[in-house]
């Protein structure tokens, strides 16, 4: 109710802000107020404009005629009504569930498998709390490959098998387009080409291709070597690393100065990459009010737009005056867009570059961990088998590692991939679908009808692949004989996503990943000092706790 807060907190002096910070109130009484009229805010989201202005008006009046107390009174009924009825709508969907389409050419489908959960909340706690995992269980338990979860006040169906991902991630546009949860949509933002749908997510992505090209990526090479060779002189050094830390701290400081803005000093670099893994634990989080994750990443967001938007002010001051630019990704986007006759807005370019560096960080980050953990605790084979490829590199290519090199890496790659199909760097995505289709399932045709949401699985799409066993950490089993890689049946394996959204940075994930884990093949040994480390799956695989190593010269 926006009127109501803005006049109650007028009334009693107090400022809210969409942060979840707070100023002016002089006491507990006008606190609580500014929290209740927050809340209603937020839960009463579909009360008519009209009723809005009645709302004010009439608490404005209570106010002013019978005093403080009584809007007290006033707004914690308000509230109460509006709670009330916030849940009963809920447990209304619940209880209604999905209704299946009758039109004859859906006669031999049903619904998929459902899993009820608690009254209201459903299976989101379960949710919040394992993450992927809850859907995984519930569909091998009951051998299915789709599945409604209620999630979040609606029922969304979870999916899995290529077959099925093969129709969701090629369909979009004409079976499904993208929707991602409010709270992912607030902190990545609007103008992100995570949030386009059809023409305009064409239009941005051909403007943005430009930075990901083969001949564009191939320079940057040297640069992530220069700056992974500096972070793992230091690590050697020390006696214990905290890789979480340090490897998204490595692979900041590559991907802000050389594929965002050159021009960005080290105070930036650092204050943006602790912003940015605040923005990254909000993503999916329950937006409470104040405090909280959601709370701290909207404000780290700001944070992140503010440095931007300066960074995007120097440099159209150094172009309007003739200077020299360096050429960067953020110079790749205004010369792209400028070719393409679509001059990008301010908010665009901030959006995007705020979805590259996390996407690109943190997903890169989790691969490197992940590897390094269990090629700690792999058999010997393994690691002499990594080590000696990059012998066989280094006397084929030389010590420096470029294009050419880097394609070399066989087996690393196998080992890249088997740490991707253990615990997949994004466990899937969101859709709605536009019209009523079916997919398969072990126990027939289901039928999606149109309208619901849905959640595709990668992680459970690999768990059913029939090449690829589940007895552990096991590289060669992406190798054919002799030696070549193995061709995975296509959307059987797609850690970075496929179809017209396929991951635009996948090739310089490939590059960032390999070029850190290549330096450390070839100039370390290493041991966990935390291990056994228990993994948080959701929304990126993190090791609870951390992961502290310790490195060692060869």
């Amino acid at each position: 109710m926006k009127l109501v807060t803005t006049h109650a907190t007028r009334l009693f002096n107090c400022q809210v802000k969409t942060t979840g910070e707070y100023s002016g109130c002089n006491s507990i009484s006008q606190l609580l107020v500014t929290n209740l009229t927050y809340s209603i805010s937020r839960i009463n989201m579909d009360i008519s404009q009209t009723q809005n202005l009645a709302a004010g008006v009439a608490l404005i009046g209570v106010a002013f005629v019978f005093g403080y107390q009584k809007v007290l009174f006033a707004l914690l009924l308000v509230s109460l009504a509006a709670l009330t009825r916030f849940m009963l709508r809920i447990l209304w969907h619940q209880v209604k569930g999905l209704e299946r389409d009758t039109h004859q050419k859906f006669a031999n489908s049903h619904l998929p498998a459902k899993s009820w959960g608690l009254p209201i909340a459903g299976c989101t706690l379960d949710f919040v709390l394992r993450g992927p995992d809850v859907s995984l269980n519930l569909m091998q338990n009951k051998k299915v490959r789709t599945m409604q979860l209620f999630l979040l006040g609606e029922w969304t169906v979870f999916v899995s098998g290529a077959e099925n991902l093969r129709k969701i991630l090629l369909g979009e546009g004409t079976l499904v387009e993208t929707e991602w949860p409010d709270t992912t949509k607030q902190l990545v933002g609007e103008h992100s080409l995570l949030n386009m749908t059809d023409r305009q997510h064409t239009q941005l992505r051909r403007i943005f291709n430009p930075m990901f090209t083969h001949g564009k990526l191939v320079t940057r090479v040297s640069d992530m070597e220069h700056t992974v060779r500096k972070f793992v002189k230091q690590w050697t050094q020390q006696q214990k690393v905290a890789l979480h830390v340090e490897a998204n701290r490595c692979m900041f400081a590559f991907i802000l100065p050389t594929m965002i803005a050159a021009d960005a000093n080290a105070t930036e670099v650092e204050a943006m990459r602790k912003d940015v893994i605040a923005l990254t634990d909000g993503l999916l989080a329950i937006p409470i009010p104040f405090g909280g994750d959601f709370s701290k990443g909207l404000s780290a967001r700001t944070r992140i737009i503010t440095l931007l938007r300066s960074l995007i002010n120097r440099r159209t001051e150094k172009m309007e005056a003739g200077e020299d630019v360096p050429n960067d990704g953020l110079q790749d986007l205004i010369n792209s867009s400028a070719r393409a006759g679509h001059e990008l807005t301010d908010e665009q370019i901030e959006d995007h570059i705020n979805l590259l560096i996390f996407a690109g960080v943190d997903t890169s980050c989790v691969v490197v961990l992940n590897a390094v953990y269990e090629l700690s605790r792999c058999s010997q084979h393994i690691r002499d088998k990594l080590y000696d490829e990059q012998q066989n590199i280094i006397k084929n290519h030389g010590e420096k590692l470029d294009a050419s090199s880097l394609a070399a890496m066989t087996y690393l790659n196998c080992v890249i991939n088997e740490v991707m199909r253990l615990r997949p760097p994004v466990a899937g995505g969101f859709r709605r679908a536009l019209q009523t289709f079916t997919l398969i399932d072990t126990n027939g045709i289901v039928q999606i009808p149109a309208g619901t949401k849905i959640a595709y699985s990668i992680a459970n799409t690999i768990s059913l692949h029939n090449t690829l066993g589940e007895s552990g950490f096991d590289p060669d089993q992406w190798l054919k004989e002799g030696g070549k890689a193995l061709n995975v049946e296509q959307f059987a394996f797609v850690p970075f996503g496929g179809g017209r959204r396929v991951c635009l940075g996948r090739d310089l994930a490939m590059i960032m990943i390999k070029s850190l884990l290549a330096v450390l093949l070839r100039e370390c040994t290493w041991t966990i000092d935390n291990d056994p480390v228990k993994w948080k799956l959701f929304p990126f695989p993190q090791p609870i706790g951390g992961l502290h190593v310790n490195f060692s010269e060869r």
